[in-house]
């Protein structure tokens, strides 16, 4: 599926009753120059319009970018959208405000599905016809709408200038300036054109560049079909660079790697890079499931690093060193030493960072499949927060405040008169602040040239550990701290219960009575107003000393009541069966205290922070140092930990 970006123009009404409204024409139903495509028609008759479709503020997609909603729809021949601004929305307030001086554009995603070149078509009430073919969309659908601001580079500053012709005032009658909406036409035309001849005319340049008087094996053929494929596909530069110098070499197939079998649900084949990462992964013990489930490897991935004629079966570094020599164009790898491997490995990643392949080198690699271990071993870790605690993502490593209204916000009986009594509101604040933790390692030369895939998986497994070790560090002493505080003995919280009485309300230990008290005391809890919270709870949170009982008391279906001598019958079903199944954790000091929490997504007692909600620590390579120091990597990891409602958990002595 492509996507073509439209530009068009944008008038912001102000009304005299709700919301300003916007009008949008998206797309005249001409031939147009779009940047990357060429001369472009999209037959409106096949395009997809939703009912409806979000204004977004410069194609920022989240909830603080949706500025408004409106209506697609076909008129005359050309795409249009109305719509409305919502005076709440921040950036809809600032294109409010500004569009009083200032001329937006709009920037509208159309999802290509199905085109075909042509010279003439009847579409859109109209007749095109060129000399020299066109580009003919005649299935589409419209993703999207953003309304965008001018920017400083040159393309923009074009776009101003004819932007400038039809005035903008703060209100705008229904005409449009068609001289003015020509005159963007023509220049986005210009700028389109130059554009695409820049485009077109390097990956030419970088064909010509590897074709050769006295081709090997056809290469000259093959580069032909990659100049093709890269101007039709729309390549970026630095691929049609890989793909050339690949091609340029003798016995190079184009498409899948050489012997792998076919790969389930057809589409395009993966790259060598996917595939050899996985091979790689597949050596060390990874299992498929692990690949596909936490790394995200698709199907075809799969398939190739796992089928029986895989090139990369029982890939290891040295693997790594022939596929970056191959990449680079340079002799063949077989029959050399090992030490003779590594120094021809090291020129062939220098020349790919030269020539701006960076992605497909020995440290970026290596950096990967890493990630993969230490994710495996950091997953395998002890991960008993996730169930207490809840978690937020923030931007950066300031503290951030989150709040939560409180107040009698009870509905009161309408007096006679129908006056609605103002509630009082208030509220609470908990804060919570992410912060950095790393650790530097090196892949030694000596592991590198010796083939020793063994020493460089134990580097991400440990550092898997140790950033798990020092995600519940601290997080454990955040939650053990200041207990006196956050669960006082006193009852004045209400999340602290303690007595060791047989058969009685009053009892703490982990027992089916204790279980009962802790329960009900739970669904006791009231808010800030003193209103029930009617909260039920949903972790059992205990130390190792009592998982034992925790998991008899979960898994036993009935209780035994300690027998009677009164004939009288006794219910000894167990009414919690199977409702608390224990979340153990070792961290917890005490081998008789347990606790209960409410699920962390409705109220938190404990939360965690992580940056732009990377819930796991990161692998990075330099290959600065590749050709003296082997290979050097820095794993990091971004958090914070903080405590937050108290009313969120209950905390037993499990003693007198």
């Amino acid at each position: 599926m492509e996507s073509i970006t439209l530009r068009g123009n944008v008038e912001i009404k102000a009304a005299s009753k709700g919301p300003p409204r916007v009008e949008i024409r998206a797309y005249g139903g001409d031939v147009m120059p779009i940047a990357g495509f060429g001369d472009v028609a999209i037959d409106l008759a096949g395009l997809k319009l939703p009912a409806s479709i979000p204004l977004l503020a410069d194609h920022d997609s989240s909830l603080r970018g949706v500025i408004g909603a409106g209506r697609p729809r076909v008129e005359n021949g050309m795409l249009m959208v109305s719509g409305t601004l919502a005076p709440s929305s921040d950036a809809a307030k600032q294109i409010i405000e500004l569009a009083k001086t200032v001329e937006f554009q709009a920037s509208v995603g159309v999802a290509s599905l199905a085109r075909s070149s042509t010279k003439s078509a009847t579409v859109n009430g109209r007749t095109i016809s060129r000399p020299v073919p066109f580009s003919l969309v005649s299935k589409s659908s419209l993703r999207e709408v953003s309304i965008v601001a001018l920017g400083a580079d040159p393309s923009t500053a074009v776009e101003i200038a004819a932007a400038k012709r039809a005035a903008m005032p703060n209100t705008i009658t229904d005409e449009p300036n068609e001289t003015a909406g020509a005159a963007d036409e023509q220049i986005a035309a210009a700028h389109a054109f130059a554009h695409d001849a820049e485009r077109i005319a390097g990956v030419r340049k970088i064909v010509t560049a590897y074709r050769s008087e006295n081709p090997a094996d056809g290469a000259n053929d093959r580069l032909d079909a990659i100049e093709a494929k890269a101007l039709s596909e729309q390549w970026d530069l630095n691929r049609v660079g890989l793909e050339a110098l690949r091609a340029s070499r003798p016995n190079v197939a184009l498409g899948r790697p050489c012997g792998t079998r076919a790969s389930r649900g057809g589409g395009e084949w993966p790259s060598d890079r996917s595939i050899l990462e996985a091979s790689i992964c597949l050596t060390g013990g990874l299992s498929e499931d692990f690949l596909a489930k936490q790394c995200r490897y698709g199907d075809r991935v799969i398939d190739a690093a796992s089928g029986s004629q895989n090139p990369f079966r029982g890939a290891t570094i040295h693997t790594i060193f022939s596929a970056v020599i191959e990449a680079a164009g340079r002799r063949s790898a077989s029959g050399m030493s090992r030490s003779a491997l590594f120094r021809e490995a090291v020129e062939a990643n220098n020349f790919i960072r030269a020539a701006g392949f960076s992605s497909f080198s020995v440290p970026g690699i290596l950096s990967n499949v890493a990630n993969k271990y230490l994710l495996d071993t950091f997953m395998a870790e002890e991960n008993a927060w996730r169930f207490v605690a809840s978690r937020r993502p923030v931007n950066d490593f300031k503290e951030v405040t989150s709040y939560r209204l409180t107040g009698d916000m009870e509905f009161e009986e309408l007096a006679p008169g129908g006056e609605i009594e103002h509630a009082t509101v208030d509220e609470e604040s908990f804060t919570n602040q992410a912060k950095s933790y790393a650790r530097m390692f090196a892949l030694p030369m000596q592991a590198m040239v010796n083939d020793d895939l063994s020493a460089f998986i134990a580097i991400p497994r440990k550092i898997g550990r140790g950033a798990s070790l020092k995600l519940n560090s601290v997080f454990w002493t955040e939650f053990l701290a200041d207990h006196s505080t956050f669960f006082p003995t006193d009852g004045s919280k209400d999340n602290y219960i303690s007595g060791a009485t047989a058969g009685v309300a009053t009892d703490s230990r982990m027992n089916i009575d204790g279980l009962s008290h802790a329960i009900s005391e739970f669904r006791r809890k009231t808010d800030a107003d003193g209103k029930p919270l009617a909260l039920r709870p949903t972790v059992l949170l205990v130390p190792p000393e009592l998982e034992g009982l925790a998991l008899a008391l979960n898994m036993a279906v009935t209780v035994n009541t300690g027998g009677s001598s009164t004939e009288a019958r006794v219910a000894n079903g167990n009414p919690y069966v199977g409702q608390y199944p224990p979340v153990v954790s070792s961290y917890l000091t005490s081998s008789a205290e347990w606790y209960m929490f409410a699920n962390p997504a409705q109220l938190s007692a404990i939360e965690v922070a992580f940056l732009n909600g990377q819930e796991t620590p990161t692998i990075e390579s330099s290959d600065t140092d590749f050709n003296t120091l082997g290979a050097q990597f820095r794993g990091h990891f971004h958090f914070g930990v903080n405590k937050q409602d108290y009313r969120a958990a209950l905390k037993s002595k499990g003693a007198a």
